[in-house]
């Protein structure tokens, strides 16, 4: 399974989620918000396999991952609009305590 097949299954398994915001290229003055819908995102995922392999479509599959996997513990995601936030700030905290590790 490819990674655009995974984002399209994880983003059923959330209900073809609305308003997932994604920053085009790390820039924050430049992001997609998700319409959302079955539609939307089969069009996300269709252009994205067009364009080749491109980091947004990493970082999607990374965000639903995330927030598959809070869901299965029962916890809040939150509204989607901030998924990816809660994605980066995961990452961030994974970064810093392999640096901990490594330095103590």
């Amino acid at each position: 399974m490819d990674i655009t097949d995974r984002t399209l299954q994880l983003a059923e398994l959330l209900g073809w989620p609305v308003g997932v915001t994604i920053t085009i290229g790390f820039e924050a003055d430049k992001a997609t918000i998700v319409s959302g819908g079955v539609l939307w995102w089969r069009r996300w995922v269709a252009e994205g396999r067009a364009l080749g392999p491109v980091d947004e479509d990493a970082r999607m599959n990374s965000i639903l991952e995330l927030v598959v996997c809070l869901v299965a513990r029962g916890g809040d995601p939150g509204p989607p609009a901030t998924w990816e936030e809660q994605y980066i700030l995961s990452v961030e905290a994974e970064m810093g305590m392999e640096i901990e590790s490594e330095s103590g």
